[in-house]
């Protein structure tokens, strides 16, 4: 029975590989997820993260790298894909942390180490605009949080009002059904990442 279960997302992994060649990294992303509900294998992890960084979801990303360094903790090409995660984040400081574990154990790459010459020294962006992502059950990280510094800009009356009127604006989204696996999910959050409230409201809706 294990046999035909590590079959089954061997199978649907090398669907995703196929889809992530042809550059249908969404497809990709689907199909990872798929073998990952039959099997939790770092490698897939580390592939989906590859392909959620190839369509900009770079949270998602992280958390795949991080539920995958927790299985396998010598696995170069997570901390290497986090440190892209991060950084595409503005959280360069935790980016060069992951990228200088990579020039560690993998000293031969001069990839590793271009990465790290170009964080060093580069502090974390003052505001991180990001939307919350919902964990899958099966990557959900045991990793004690980090605390990360923020400084909040002053914004004046002028853009405050500014961004009130933003709010009154009427829309003519609608929210989306409720998600029934990752790729739904992922497009929902996709759809309204520019609606704040409705964006809200999607996480709200029981």
């Amino acid at each position: 029975m294990a046999t035909d279960v590590k079959e089954e997302a061997r199978l649907l992994k090398e669907e995703g590989n196929t889809a992530f060649k042809n550059k249908r990294y969404y497809t990709a992303v689907e199909k990872y997820s798929k073998s990952l509900e039959v099997f939790t294998d770092p490698v897939v992890l580390s592939n989906r993260a590859q392909a959620e960084l190839n369509t900009n979801l770079n949270i998602l990303a992280q958390i795949d790298c991080t539920a995958a360094i927790e299985l396998d903790p010598s696995n170069v090409k997570c901390y290497y894909r986090r440190a892209q995660a991060l950084r595409a984040l503005g959280l360069f400081e935790l980016a060069f942390k992951d990228a200088n574990k990579c020039l560690e154990l993998s000293k031969t790459d001069k990839s590793m180490q271009k990465l790290v010459d170009e964080l060093r020294g580069k502090k974390n962006v003052a505001v991180l605009e990001t939307c919350p992502i919902r964990r899958d059950d099966y990557i959900q990280s045991q990793e004690k949080f980090t605390d990360v510094e923020i400084e909040f800009a002053d914004v004046s009356n002028a853009e405050l009002k500014k961004e009130e009127n933003k709010v009154h604006v009427k829309t003519t989204k609608q929210i989306p059904f409720i998600p029934k696996d990752y790729q739904d999910f992922v497009a929902g959050v996709t759809y309204l990442k520019d609606d704040s409230m409705l964006l809200a409201e999607y996480f709200l809706n029981p």
